[in-house]
């Protein structure tokens, strides 16, 4: 079990913050120029410091030939004609008609190949807490590229694929304080994090997740909005964290792959209870569209939503989607979800 927060993590903030500091004190001198407070102007530039360099190149020349250089004369016996031997003729396999006598060389054959070192295979599995009782999980399993994992977190469960590098950086919601994160790679032991979330009683999450391609959409009304309202939230406009952390109401995240074969997908609503200041109700809906893709078949959702004691409530439903001739319906699951009421500041 490992520990939040991440090293890794803390060491690429780390560097961030070391080359902004280099750039801001870069650009810092740029616009303050030599001593005095003002930058120095071309003009300026060229009467203090090309003379000098003038001076400099010049005097190197004339160092170089103030002077003749005269070189030792060699005796008159070392430019003598020496006669060398000549040796003998070496029989090699091609010399002569008994060539045969002189065994020929041994081929090089390759040996056999070793198997390449896999290197390092451990899995890693890290948490570091996000504004937004939000978590940010880094997995990192080298020998496990594009391999699908299964994330776990209070009922809560997605499937995703890891990296050709067998990586994966994912947000996810922190439905409890306390949040305990569950990896299962296919062919590994399971690999699990715990972090503990401060922020966690400044917002609510609410999940809808389900199993396969098709699968419900989670909307959420903040205020009395309609649909196609600013504060109508859902996968055509989810929103984002910042808008949360400045009060001015949720943001939608989705989870899981829908490439990958049978596959675990999530939506979750994330609303700042304890920054908003408005009071009023958010209504949350969950609604089955009929496509190609759902018509004829039983889709079965399941909502978490905070059972009030610092749990995780669940409810599941299934719904018979029509046949295809009623392609382009809309299916409302009612009684899945149970709206919010916020209490303002």
């Amino acid at each position: 079990m490992l520990k939040a927060p991440n090293s890794k993590t803390l060491r690429r903030i780390s560097t961030v913050a070391a080359c902004t500091a280099l750039v801001v004190g870069s650009v810092q001198f740029m616009q303050s120029g030599p001593a005095g407070g003002q930058p120095a102007t071309a003009a300026q530039s060229a009467e203090g410091a090309q003379p000098v360099e003038m001076a400099y190149a010049q005097a190197s020349v004339e160092q170089r030939f103030d002077r003749e250089v005269k070189l030792p004369k060699p005796p008159e016996a070392a430019l003598r004609p020496v006669t060398l031997p000549i040796p003998d003729p070496v029989r090699t396999a091609r010399s002569g008609p008994d060539r045969a006598d002189v065994p020929a060389p041994a081929p090089i054959l390759p040996g056999p190949l070793e198997p390449r070192s896999t290197g390092d295979c451990d899995v890693t599995f890290e948490a570091d807490t996000i504004p937004g009782s939000m978590v940010l999980l880094s997995l990192t399993a080298p020998c496990a590229a594009d391999v699908r994992v299964e994330v776990a977190h209070e009922g809560l469960v997605i499937a995703e694929r890891l990296s050709q590098y067998g990586g994966l950086d994912l947000l996810v919601p922190a439905m409890t304080e306390e949040a305990t994160y569950t990896a299962r790679i296919e062919g590994e032991e399971p690999e699990e994090v715990v972090v503990t979330v401060t922020d966690h009683d400044e917002y609510e999450h609410v999940a809808l997740q389900w199993a396969g391609r098709a699968g419900p959409q989670l909307h959420a009304l903040e205020f009395g909005a309609g649909y196609g309202d600013e504060g109508h939230l859902w996968s055509g406009a989810p929103g984002d964290i910042m808008r949360a952390a400045h009060g001015k109401g949720g943001f939608l995240t989705e989870l899981g792959d829908p490439t990958l074969d049978a596959p675990r997908q999530a939506q979750v609503y994330t609303f700042p209870t304890g920054a908003i200041e408005r009071a009023g109700d958010v209504a949350l809906k969950a609604e089955v569209e009929v496509t190609e893709l759902s018509c004829g078949r039983d889709i079965t959702a399941e909502a978490l939503q905070p059972d009030g004691t610092g749990g995780v409530e669940r409810t599941a439903l299934t719904v018979s989607v029509p046949d295809c001739d009623a392609i382009g319906g809309i299916l409302v699951l009612k009684n899945l979800l149970q709206n919010l009421k916020i209490a303002g500041r």
